[in-house]
């Protein structure tokens, strides 16, 4: 293996010599290599024409994709003529039989990597990283069922997943709905879960007065999963009070309650996001309200779930453990995403309701599971 892969990285050179040899007007080291050697010509040929076929084919699970140890077949072959040109190149005799045995073995290479063509979509237990730094992001489509859970000051909703970070520097999104803009009429719209301060996660929360609660807990862990539940409810999250106030968010890591909040002004309440703008909910990166990318985040998410209704604690234990199997058919489930297995179409990842669709775009990979 180690010295085929050798004549591979030789390849390059190859052609390149190849191509000097059919052009030079140099005396070469002896008639068998001289200007427009058609023993050469051919050789380089089929060189060629083995390179562009593994250069220019996709390689991946989905139909009508090649498996990537395919290229193999390709590199084998290649690696035949390789050793031919660089024996003529030494001045070594080369006869015709053995260009015409290599020239066969292009032919037997070609038929054997085209058979192995994907002829259906193999998908395979793997885990979703994206790069929001380097312009990765998801994008779960426009949908005021995302934010939106009943009127102002009587809305209850839940949103609970997975997330392994591969960095906390600075601010970035993990998942988002929020919009802000702090131009007259300025507002603060939607939620976003997100690490802040290179060592704080947290989830936040816009209000109709343009202020915002941000429970949250210290968070230094990279490259572990991780479970996050946020649980909100106007009327009071499993009816807890503190005195006369309502505990409207209760913030979960791994099961266990980390946070809450109170709300000690009847006023002021959560604000939906603002759909009539056309904003995505995305991961690992916001879009501003002039578009652009910002708050990017770097990781992996799994078993996204948004609900219309306040889990209790034991709910949240239990959704986290998969002792509860959520399958689409719940009638309080908005939306969801498993994210555990490559995909047919990344541009068009159903949900587990079958109502919405996600895209991944940018710096991202599925990373296989042995």
């Amino acid at each position: 293996m180690k010295s085929t892969n050798n004549i591979i990285q030789r390849i390059a050179f190859i052609l390149l010599t190849v191509s000097i040899l059919f052009f030079s007007c140099v005396e070469e080291k002896n008639d068998i290599i001289r200007e427009g050697n058609p023993k050469i010509e051919k050789l380089g040929e089929n060189l060629t024409q083995l390179k562009e076929l593994r250069d220019n084919s996709r390689y991946g699970t989905v139909k009508g994709q090649y498996p990537e140890e395919s290229k193999q077949i390709l590199d084998d072959a290649m690696a035949v003529i390789g050793r031919l040109i660089m024996k003529m190149n030494d001045g070594i005799n080369v006869s015709d039989s053995e260009i015409e045995e290599a020239t066969s073995r292009v032919v037997t290479a070609i038929e054997n990597f085209k058979s192995t063509i994907r002829t259906e979509t193999q998908l395979f237990p793997a885990e979703l990283y994206v790069n929001g730094k380097e312009g990765g992001y998801i994008d779960f489509g426009t949908s005021p069922a995302f934010s939106r859970f009943g009127t102002d000051g009587n809305q209850s909703f839940t949103v609970e997943l997975w997330v392994k970070l591969s960095t906390t520097s600075g601010f970035g999104t993990i998942v988002s709905t929020y919009l802000e803009d702090g131009d007259e009429p300025r507002y603060r719209k939607g939620w976003m879960i997100n690490h802040f301060n290179n060592d704080y996660m947290r989830i936040s929360y816009g209000l109709n007065d343009y202020n915002l609660w941000e429970p949250g807990d210290g968070f230094r862990d990279l490259n572990k999963w991780r479970h996050v539940a946020a649980v909100y409810s106007d009327a009071g999250v499993d009816g807890s009070k503190e005195g006369n106030n309502p505990v409207v968010i209760k913030y979960y890591i791994d099961g266990e309650l980390k946070k809450t909040q109170i709300n000690n002004n009847p006023g002021s309440v959560y604000y939906n996001a603002a759909d009539d703008k056309g904003k995505a909910m995305t991961a690992f990166i916001q879009f501003n309200k002039n578009g652009n990318q910002d708050r990017q985040a770097e990781g992996y998410i799994k078993d996204f779930h948004i609900w219309k209704t306040a889990k209790s604690g034991d709910e949240i234990k239990r959704l986290m453990n998969k002792e509860i199997l959520v399958t689409g058919q719940e009638e309080d489930l908005v939306c969801g995403w498993d994210f555990n297995s490559t995909v047919e179409d990344e541009q068009s990842i159903k949900d587990l309701t079958g109502k919405y669709s996600a895209a991944v775009k940018g710096k991202h990979e599925w990373i296989m599971l042995e």
